[in-house]
């Protein structure tokens, strides 16, 4: 358990590129818009987020055939991926390990932060933390909501 005295620490940004063809960064904060298309924002964004880069791509586009996004690390790193907190089939779930026996080979699996933002109109997201060595990566989040 953290003590609360203790001043909240930031999650250090590691550098990358974004290959992905229609996703695009933005800066993780309350009032920035998550997706490419529609009017979804943060109202409220956990300290150890605030700032950090994050990549949004198009909402329709994820739910009609999913979506992958291809980057590229300078180094080792952690990459930080959002589920939202809603066990419902319309949102996107994190790896099944009963589904996926190499589900938690990056770690991540359970969540690093949960309800690290909050959305407006939606479930609140639980943040994953998933272990990538430096290079080129395709990371396949598989469907979205429609």
């Amino acid at each position: 358990m953290r003590n609360l005295e203790e001043p909240i620490e930031p999650f250090r940004e590691a550098p990358f590129v974004l290959w992905s063809d229609g996703a695009e960064t933005y800066r993780v904060e309350k009032g920035a818009r998550v997706f490419t298309d529609g009017d979804i924002h943060i109202v409220g964004c956990a300290e150890e987020l605030s700032g950090l880069t994050g990549i949004r791509f198009s909402q329709m586009e994820a739910g009609r055939s999913g979506v992958a996004v291809d980057i590229e690390l300078q180094r080792p790193s952690k990459v930080l991926i959002g589920y939202f907190n809603a066990k419902d089939e319309q949102w996107l779930q994190v790896p099944s390990l009963e589904e996926n026996t190499h589900a938690d080979d990056q770690g991540g699996y359970e969540p690093s932060l949960r309800k690290g933002l909050r959305l407006y109109a939606y479930p609140s997201v639980n943040v994953h933390a998933f272990q990538y060595e430096a290079g080129r990566h395709r990371l396949d989040l598989g469907r979205g909501p429609t």
